[in-house]
């Protein structure tokens, strides 16, 4: 009986000599082998290729290199899966000449103004953030932080209500 629903199978049947007392042979083989007849082609699943050698760095400082791998190890057939993860693998390319350069972080809020009445500074802040880099100092155009004035001139703080803890410099009149 053939139990497979694809690929190659054989049956096998097998005899048994009913008469060996007489001291007779029996005539042909014991055993026959047939093969079950046409079946389908299993699904066979894909399996990845070897990853291909690394690509050369796309800058000679802060570049990526990239390497990539095909499904055809076998290739996928007969209805049979697709290799899975990624076909592709990126890293940063690092020279130790290399400066390591950065981006800014989103500037932080500026920070409330010290006083209402005068002029006092607010301050913000960002930082620097190292791309693709194990150095411990990483550079950045540009400064990290910046200042504004804030407050009223001593002079107008005559017209607003305010407490006098709030004063930097002056008197109120």
């Amino acid at each position: 009986v053939c139990t497979a629903s694809c690929g190659l199978q054989n049956k096998m049947r097998i005899r048994i000599c009913t008469h060996p007392e007489s001291g007779m042979r029996c005539e042909g083989p014991s055993a026959e082998l047939v093969e079950c007849g046409m079946l389908r082609s299993c699904p066979v699943n894909g399996k990845w290729s070897d990853w291909s050698p690394w690509s050369p760095c796309t800058s000679s400082c802060s570049g990526i290199k990239k390497r990539v791998r095909v499904c055809d190890n076998p290739a996928p057939s007969n209805g049979g899966l697709l290799c899975s993860g990624s076909f592709e693998q990126a890293m940063p390319c690092e020279s130790p000449d290399c400066p390591a350069t950065g981006f800014w972080s989103p500037w932080s809020p500026w920070s409330p103004c010290p006083v209402s009445c005068g002029i006092a500074f607010m301050k913000r802040s960002r930082l620097c953030n190292a791309v693709f880099s194990k150095k411990a100092t990483t550079y950045c155009q540009g400064h990290n932080q910046e200042e504004r004035s804030c407050g009223f001139p001593v002079d107008y703080c005559k017209y607003l209500t305010q407490p006098t803890d709030s004063v930097l410099t002056g008197k109120w009149t």
